[in-house]
């Protein structure tokens, strides 16, 4: 099994699903192989307005190997600013200068939130639990749409 967290990085509901509920998850989830996690962008621009920046410096920190450091840094230490976070991941300045000005990032953010659209999620954290194939593991059958945070014993079933 599969689960897809569709995320916005100022929203405060998924602060809380990140502060509260991932860790839980990662560890009794993730950790023992029971599923697989990802997540995917889904800033809400008429909310928040910096969360479409905030998203590409997620995945520009991705492709240094420091997704996890970044979204740490945006969701648990609430550090917003863009290049104070990469500074703080340690990250590697041109490229990710480079990858925040790539218009293919920008392209995968947009291409995310229509996926989402498809999917019916609309708001954020949404999740899509479905199954993937060891042959084609980038791709999902989502089998159920959640929404909003939730405890993690509810995966369980």
């Amino acid at each position: 099994m599969t689960l897809v967290e569709f995320t916005d990085y100022h929203c405060p509901f998924c602060r809380r699903h990140a502060q509260n509920t991932t860790p839980s998850l990662i560890k009794d989830y993730v950790e023992t192989g029971k599923i697989r996690y990802g997540i995917r962008e889904l800033p809400l621009e008429s909310l928040h307005p910096r969360a479409f920046k905030l998203a590409q410096a997620a995945i520009c920190a991705g492709q240094q190997g420091k997704y996890w450091i970044m979204h740490d840094l945006f969701f648990e230490k609430k550090v917003t600013d863009v290049d104070a976070s990469a500074k703080a991941a340690k990250l590697n300045m041109s490229i990710f200068s480079t990858c925040t000005n790539d218009k293919a990032v920008e392209k995968q953010i947009r291409e995310g939130i229509k996926t989402a659209g498809k999917l019916g999620i609309r708001g954020t954290p949404g999740f899509i639990l479905g199954e993937t194939n060891t042959n084609t593991p980038n791709t999902l059958h989502a089998l159920q749409s959640l929404r909003g945070t939730f405890a993690v014993r509810s995966l369980s079933s």
